[in-house]
């Protein structure tokens, strides 16, 4: 069953995670955690200085807890309030 998923692309000295979603009845279980840290390995790997993520506001400390930190303004995305959030790796 897949209860998740994400995307990574690569630019040069960075690494940009998007489209992180988890099935809502998963949600709590850790698979969100588990679902950003591999991109984060990956980009380690590869020799990204940084990864970041546009976080819609609601999953703001979610990302905290992960170590990734707000950068920059709120800005709208399709309606929803998000934030830029970089994990210096």
């Amino acid at each position: 069953m897949v209860v998740g998923c994400d995307s990574v692309v690569f630019f040069e000295g960075y690494a940009k995670i998007g489209r992180i979603a988890v099935l809502k009845e998963k949600r709590g279980c850790s698979y969100g955690k588990i679902i950003c840290s591999r991109p984060v390995d990956i980009a380690r790997e590869m020799g990204a200085k940084k990864v970041i993520l546009y976080s819609q506001c609601s999953a703001e400390e979610f990302y905290k807890k992960l170590g990734f930190v707000p950068e920059g303004e709120v800005f709208d995305n399709a309606g929803i309030d998000h934030i830029c959030m970089v994990k210096r790796l």
